[in-house]
C-alpha cells in the first residue's frame, strides 16, 4: 500500500514549470512562441505533471505530498525493523541473522557474535522513521509561503529531499538484505508456543463445546466461556497441560472424547488459516512488481 501511495503521488504531485520568472510566459510570447503549449510538451517529455497557471514555484503542498509518501513508507520499514529486532532480542530469540557477512557486535562484548552483531540495520531504520517524520512537519510548514521567491521553504527542502531519499534508499536496501538472510530458530519457536501449556487453544475448545455438530449436548456460549476461562487460568498458574485439566473435568468429558480434546488443545496445530494467508501474500507479491512507472 505504501508503494501504491508513492506511485499515486508520483503521478499526481510531481509538477514541472517552464514559464519564466513570473509564470506568465512573457519571454515565450515575445518570441512568438505558445508558452503554454511549450510547457506542456516539455513536462510530458519528462513524464511529469504541470500546472495550468504556473507560479514561480509550484504549490508546496505538492512537496508535502511527497514528504508524506516517503515518510509513510518509513513507518512500514520501522515496524518491520522493530519486529525483527524484537525477534532477535535475548528474551525472544526466534530470529537468526544468517548473513554470510559476519558483523562484530562490540569490541567489549564478544557474546554479540552469537547474534551476528548488533541490530544496526534495524536501529538505523528506526532513526530513518524519526528523521522523515520531522521532514513531514517541515514540508507542511513550508506550504505557508508569503511570496514565490521566498527562500524560507526551498532552503530546507533542498537538504531534506536529497538526504531523505538517500536515507530511505539506504534503509530499504539494508533491510532487504537482512530479511533475505533472516532465519527462524525452529526449536526456540516451538518452545515459545509450548510454554503456554496449550491454554491459547481455549477459544477453540469453547467453540467445540457450543457447536451442536461437535457435541450432542452443546453448552451455552456464556457458560462455556466462563468454564474455559476458569480451567485455562488453573492450567497456566499450576503449570499443567491444558489437555490434562480438560480431561479431568466432567462437563467437558461429557461432551468431547479424549482423542478430540488432545487434538484441539495441541498449540502446534492451532493454525487457523495462517498457511493460506501466507500463500495468498506470496502468490500476490513475491517477485512481482506492484506497479509500473
Amino acid at each position: 500500500s505504501g508503494l501504491n501511495l508513492a506511485n499515486f503521488v508520483y503521478k499526481n504531485s510531481i509538477k514541472g514549470k517552464w514559464a519564466d520568472a513570473t509564470g506568465n510566459h512573457h519571454s515565450a510570447t515575445a518570441l512568438g512562441i505558445d508558452g503554454i503549449k511549450l510547457q506542456q510538451e516539455f513536462c510530458r517529455d519528462l513524464g511529469i505533471g504541470f500546472m495550468d497557471a504556473p507560479a514561480q514555484v509550484p504549490g508546496l503542498e505538492f512537496e508535502a505530498d511527497i514528504a508524506f509518501a516517503i515518510s509513510r513508507l518509513s513507518e512500514t520499514i520501522n515496524n518491520i525493523s522493530k519486529y525483527i529486532a524484537w525477534g532477535r532480542s535475548d528474551d525472544v530469540n526466534v530470529f537468526i541473522n544468517g548473513s554470510p557477512k559476519k558483523q562484530k557486535g562490540s569490541s567489549a562484548m564478544p557474546h554479540k557474535d552469537a547474534k551476528n552483531g548488533n541490530p544496526t540495520t534495524e536501529e538505523q531504520n528506526m532513526s530513518l522513521r524519526n528523521y522523515l517524520m520531522g521532514n513531514v512537519v517541515t514540508s507542511l510548514a513550508n506550504c505557508e509561503l508569503p511570496y514565490a521567491r521566498n527562500l524560507a521553504a526551498s532552503t530546507n527542502s533542498r537538504i531534506n529531499f536529497e538526504d531523505g531519499f538517500k536515507f530511505i534508499d539506504h534503509g530499504i536496501r539494508n533491510l532487504s538484505s537482512l530479511v533475505y538472510y533472516l532465519k527462524i530458530d525452529e526449536e526456540r519457536s516451538i518452545e515459545r508456543v509450548q510454554r503456554s501449556y496449550g491454554v491459547v487453544t481455549s477459544q477453540q475448545v469453547m467453540t467445540y463445546l457450543t457447536d451442536h455438530r461437535r457435541t450432542k449436548n452443546p453448552m451455552a456460549r456464556s457458560v462455556a466461556h466462563d468454564l474455559m476461562g476458569e480451567l485455562a487460568t488453573y492450567a497456566w498458574k499450576s503449570k499443567v497441560e491444558f489437555s490434562e485439566v480438560l480431561l479431568g473435568n466432567r462437563e467437558v468429558m461429557d461432551r468431547l472424547n479424549e482423542e478430540t480434546i488432545k487434538e484441539i488443545t495441541n498449540p502446534l496445530n492451532y493454525l487457523g488459516e495462517s498457511r493460506k494467508i501466507v500463500e495468498i501474500i506470496a502468490q500476490k507479491y513475491h517477485k512481482k512488481k506492484t506497479f509500473e512507472t
